[in-house]
Parts: structure tokens; C-alpha cells; sequence
């Protein structure tokens, strides 16, 4: 492994991504961030803004994970990051406003949401479990959302080919919401988690019919995405600090073979496209069913959980999965010295790049709580620590 500082790139952006998603070692581990999860708030990118000198910029507004977050193209040239998102719109009656004005809002699934906690925190609350009561015969008769009933890409073609065309940079293509979250959230966790042991019949006529419906807003997205993007985006919150929320039987019975079919849709007319999964949390045990349904990379590696030791999941799972993020933000970024953040930057990089198959980032978003002198170091030492 070089010295930091030493190793002079050679690739372009999507040279980088390429060679590490083909688990080919790239001249510097590439840097990733965006999607569902590895967002900076507002406060840090304005605070980032003024340290490198664009305070000047304005920001974008995207929607990701169920509100809307900000970019900046020329911070994310500054940080060296080597993919770009293209995403998904949000339904026709949310909006930023209602978002910045704190207020609830019923989506299309009939999921209520409260946005009362501000537009700076990256959370909401979703109360309704609407089908906690519902027997399966009512999953018949259920308001369920109707993916046709407008278009939710609108400008995401034009984006993603520019990118495309440009060749700068690898492409990423993200929309919210998973089979397992989905169903969790319908439900409610604590009634869903029964079912699991006591009504499998409705719990698998649930799952399917949530996968129907996300399996036709992908071949939306993708109808209009599809020859421009390298890596598309699917997410389940499926591991708890300790360990996975369910067994990986639980798994293998009621999850994998939905996402199998989605993944399955998403490949059928674009063979070559990377599907990565938001799964954060220590879902070690369920890597091996995750890999059987044909997710190909994994993130946001979140290296504190249970059974999440980076080294260990290289050696055991590095041939199959490529993994994306890594560096903690829920103790190390809050706590530590930029110098720690900068050798735990360089540990994790010579635990997870040689060889490739592995992509920078944290292991979640970066909130208001991080120090941003230890955001600039975990981008720095990351841009600057290259493989020999």
C-alpha cells in the first residue's frame, strides 16, 4: 500500500468504479456517496462549502429515502467522488415545503408520515400501520399504489444520459422503499414479526404483492435509465446492532425469493447492471442468501455491528460481494481526532481494497453531530491514500 500522498491517479471516475465492481484493483479505491443512505446534511455541505472555497454554490435539492436531501456538483468534485446519482421523484403531492413546514403526509402506500423533527435531521416517522388489523383476504381489496398512474422519472433520462455520454463518472440509479420495509412499516414491525411465526400465508401473499408493485416502478425507472446506469439500488433494513432481525431461514423462506424476482427484473433486459443493496446493521448471517438472490454489492458495511468485522467479511465473502462504505459514523467520526479518522481510513482501505471490490464511503449519513474537520479528513485521506 502506498504512503499517503503518493499515488498518482491514473483513471477516470468510472475507470475507478469499473474496475472495482469487476473486482479489479483500481489506482485508488473510489469514493461513493449518496443514494438512501451516505447523505450530508445541509449544515455540514454549507460548512464544507465555505472550507473549499464554493460557499458561493447552491444547492440541489434531490428526493432520497422518503424526503428531500441537498447535493452540490463542485463540493462532490472537491471530495473526489467518483459516481453520480440520478433519482427517483417524489410522489405528486409531497413537496419541499411540506417537508421544511414539519407537517404529515399520507403516501400512495397509505403509509402516514410525520416530518415534524425538521428538514436538518435525516429521519421521519411513519405511524399508521395501516394493514395491522388486515387478514389476507383484505390484502385484495387494500388501496395499493398503481405504478402507472404517472411518471416518477421524469428528467431522470436526461440526466443519466449526460452523465452517461460524458463518461466521467460511474452512474447511479436509486428509489426509496424494500419488500421487508415495506411489509414492516404496512403491518407495524412488532405484529409483522409475528406473522413471521404465525401466519405465513399471509406474510408471503404480502411480500409478493409489495414485490409486484416495486418489481413495476422498476421497470419504470428502468425503461428510462436503464442503457445509461451501472449500478441500480434496492433497499431493506434487515440487521439490528447485534445481528440480523430475522434468521437467515426466516430469510431464505419469506425474503430471498422476492428479491430474487426484483433483482431478476432488474437484470432481465440490462444483464451488466450492478445491484446493490442498503442493508445496514450486522446481517453477516444473512450474506450468503443476499449473494444466492444476486445483490453484488453491499452497503453501507456498517463495521460496529455485530458480526461485521471488516477483515473477516473480506476474507469470507470479498470473491462474491463488493462493498460499499465502511467508516463509522456513529462513534469514530463524532469522537475521534482527524488524525484517528485519517488511520482508520487508511486501515479500512488496506483491509477492503486490494484486489478491488471495494468503494469508500461511511457506514451511514453524515449527520449534523459530525465535526466537519473530521469529514474533510476521512475525504482527504481517502483521495490521497492510493493503491500501489
Amino acid at each position: 500500500m502506498n504512503d499517503i500522498g503518493k499515488a498518482a491517479s491514473t483513471m477516470t471516475s468510472r475507470e475507478r468504479v469499473l474496475a472495482a465492481l469487476d473486482h479489479r484493483e483500481p489506482d485508488r479505491v473510489p469514493i461513493v456517496i449518496g443514494g438512501s443512505a451516505q447523505k450530508i446534511v445541509e449544515p455540514t455541505l454549507r460548512e464544507l462549502l465555505q472550507h473549499y472555497g464554493l460557499a458561493g454554490d447552491s444547492l440541489r435539492r434531490v428526493f432520497a429515502q422518503f424526503r428531500f436531501e441537498s447535493v452540490s456538483e463542485p463540493l462532490w468534485q472537491a471530495l473526489g467522488v467518483d459516481a453520480r446519482h440520478v433519482y427517483w421523484q417524489p410522489e405528486r403531492n409531497f413537496s419541499i415545503e411540506l417537508q421544511e413546514r414539519g407537517e404529515k403526509y399520507i403516501d400512495e402506500w397509505g403509509l402516514d408520515y410525520d416530518y415534524s423533527r425538521g428538514a436538518g435531521v435525516n429521519s421521519f416517522l411513519c405511524r399508521l400501520a395501516p394493514l395491522r388489523g388486515a387478514s389476507e383476504q383484505d390484502l385484495d381489496t387494500y388501496t395499493w399504489p398503481n405504478p402507472h398512474a404517472y411518471d416518477r422519472t421524469e428528467g431522470m433520462k436526461e440526466a443519466a444520459q449526460k452523465l452517461f455520454d460524458e463518461g466521467r463518472y460511474a452512474v447511479y440509479a436509486y428509489r426509496n422503499g424494500g419488500i421487508f420495509d415495506y411489509a414492516s412499516y404496512l403491518r407495524g414491525t412488532e405484529r409483522f414479526m409475528m406473522d413471521l411465526l404465525i401466519n405465513k400465508s399471509f406474510v408471503k401473499r404480502l411480500l409478493w404483492k409489495i414485490m409486484e408493485i416495486l418489481i413495476s416502478y422498476y421497470e419504470s425507472l428502468l425503461s428510462a435509465v436503464g442503457p445509461y446506469v451501472h449500478v441500480v439500488e434496492i433497499a431493506d433494513d434487515l440487521g439490528a446492532q447485534n445481528g440480523p432481525m430475522i434468521s437467515p431461514q426466516m430469510y431464505d423462506e419469506f425474503i430471498k425469493p422476492c428479491h430474487k424476482a426484483l433483482i431478476q427484473a432488474i437484470k432481465h433486459d440490462y444483464p451488466k447492471i450492478k445491484v446493490m443493496i442498503h442493508c445496514d446493521g450486522g446481517v453477516r448471517p444473512l450474506l450468503p442468501g443476499l449473494i444466492e438472490a444476486g445483490i453484488d454489492i453491499l452497503n453501507p458495511v456498517q463495521v460496529t455491528a455485530g458480526g461485521m468485522e471488516p477483515a473477516a467479511l473480506k476474507r469470507d465473502f470479498g470473491d462474491a460481494l463488493v462493498f460499499q462504505g465502511g467508516i463509522d459514523t456513529q462513534n469514530l467520526l463524532i469522537n475521534a481526532t482527524p488524525n484517528q479518522v485519517a488511520d482508520e481510513v487508511k486501515r479500512l482501505i488496506d483491509i477492503l481494497g486490494p484486489g478491488g471490490g471495494y468503494l469508500f464511503g461511511p457506514s451511514h449519513n453524515i449527520l449534523a453531530d459530525i465535526p466537519v474537520e473530521n469529514v474533510i479528513a476521512m475525504f482527504e485521506t481517502a483521495q490521497s491514500y492510493g493503491l500501489g
